[in-house]
């Protein structure tokens, strides 16, 4: 089975706190709230300020192509947090992971709970990630979750207006059977 496929047959996956889920307008509220916060925002994407961007982004984005895009929710309280996502390349055999919480929520472990997931359910393949040097909490996530950093990509790309140099991490076969050890 392609990895598309698999992802596309687990729309929904549980951990012990976590509940990764397809993301759907009624959660525009909830997305609203991190998404309108700049510390959440200054690595991702723009800055949202209203409800209807926050639900066109969710039309264009989630609902066009839902495959390995998930809304994370908390288990006992049924509340959404932020989304994660699986970005595959099948050419190259690779994958991508991407993900945004609510600042409320950071430093709680979730993302990396959430990544581990993701990789449990499909790791056939190179998972890699990277990240605004800037941004050394994502790069935490990615460490916490047995990625190694591959190297420094300067100039990598414009974002808001800038260029950006990123950090780039990789999940391999062996990293993978070592992390599960």
């Amino acid at each position: 089975m392609n990895l598309t496929n698999l992802l596309l047959r687990h729309s929904h996956l549980t951990t012990a706190r976590l509940l990764l889920r397809p993301v759907t307008l009624a959660d525009a509220p909830a997305m609203l709230r991190y998404a309108s916060d700049p510390r959440v925002t200054e690595f991702v994407f723009p800055t949202q300020n209203d409800l209807a961007t926050t639900e066109e982004n969710i039309l264009q984005y989630f609902l066009a192509v839902p495959a390995g895009k998930y809304g994370i929710e908390l288990q006992d309280e049924h509340e959404f947090i932020g989304t994660i996502d699986l970005r595959l390349d099948s050419i190259n055999l690779s994958a991508e992971i991407g993900y945004v919480l609510n600042h409320d929520y950071w430093g709680q472990g979730y993302a990396p709970e959430a990544c581990r997931a993701l990789i449990e359910l499909g790791f056939d393949t190179l998972i890699e990630a990277c990240h605004h040097t800037a941004n050394s909490r994502s790069g935490r996530v990615m460490q916490k979750i047995g990625m190694r950093q591959e190297g420094i990509l300067r100039n990598a790309r414009q974002f808001k207006g800038q260029t950006v140099t990123e950090a780039i991490y990789a999940l391999t076969d062996a990293d993978f059977a070592a992390a599960k050890r």
